[in-house]
């Protein structure tokens, strides 16, 4: 006769169900609660160790980015195109003709930095927060039209 074992089976919805509610309301001794404690600190999900880890790939993409907006900001001077504003933390890319939030959703961040910094089309321009969202209402580029 075989051996029965529970590999590869799995409970049902509803045992799963009837497991948790077992579970509701249980008190463990100050010695469990160690053991436990214990437990997780050596096997922390955080990190390396997480089930969700993507190998670090978000630092190194943002790293990129920030690289190359250094970039594209050098390539364009600096300076908003209409006032000559120069904090970079408010400086835009723009569309001269308007489209960059679908162009921007379609191909994502770091493609569309390297298509703007490979633009030899006069395509993009640089400007400060006020002045794009000025042209924006004045293009009626805004979701909703003109106010």
């Amino acid at each position: 006769m075989a051996e029965f074992t529970f590999k590869d089976k799995h409970h049902t919805d509803e045992t799963k169900r009837r497991i948790s509610e077992s579970h509701k309301g249980m008190k463990y001794s100050e010695g469990t609660k160690r053991k436990i404690s214990i437990f997780q600190k050596s096997h922390k999900r955080t990190g390396e160790n997480s089930p969700n880890w993507k190998g670090g790939w978000e630092k190194v993409r943002k790293e990129k980015y920030y690289g190359l907006r250094q970039q594209i900001l050098n390539k364009f001077g600096n300076r908003c195109n209409k006032c000559g504003f120069s904090d970079k933390r408010a400086l835009q890319i723009d569309h001269v003709n308007g489209g960059g939030g679908k162009e921007i959703h379609h191909i994502g961040s770091l493609n569309y930095a390297i298509k703007v910094l490979n633009d030899t089309n006069g395509e993009y321009q640089l400007l400060c927060s006020n002045c794009n969202w000025i042209k924006r209402y004045e293009n009626n580029e805004m979701k909703g039209g003109k106010q």
